[in-house]
């Protein structure tokens, strides 16, 4: 991934004190944690700043539908 990914989320949870939660077994545990909050606030920003910084090189598909079939 362009801005997360595994190793970005276990890097961000380890320097923000979310070792435990990212060792969790249970989902809620690891992705309903403070850390899992603030690591997906952290991608947006991250998502927006390359979304501005890489505009012209967006590229939408005017022939998929994203209200019927999001997974085109």
């Amino acid at each position: 991934m362009k801005v997360g990914g595994n190793e970005s989320a276990t890097k961000f949870f380890q320097q923000n004190g979310g070792t435990a939660a990212l060792k969790s077994k249970d989902p809620k545990t690891k992705y309903g944690s403070n850390v899992a909050s603030k690591y997906k606030d952290e991608l947006k920003r991250r998502a927006a700043r390359d979304a501005a910084e890489y505009v012209a090189f967006l590229v939408l598909n005017p022939s998929c539908d994203m209200l019927t079939n999001p997974f085109h």
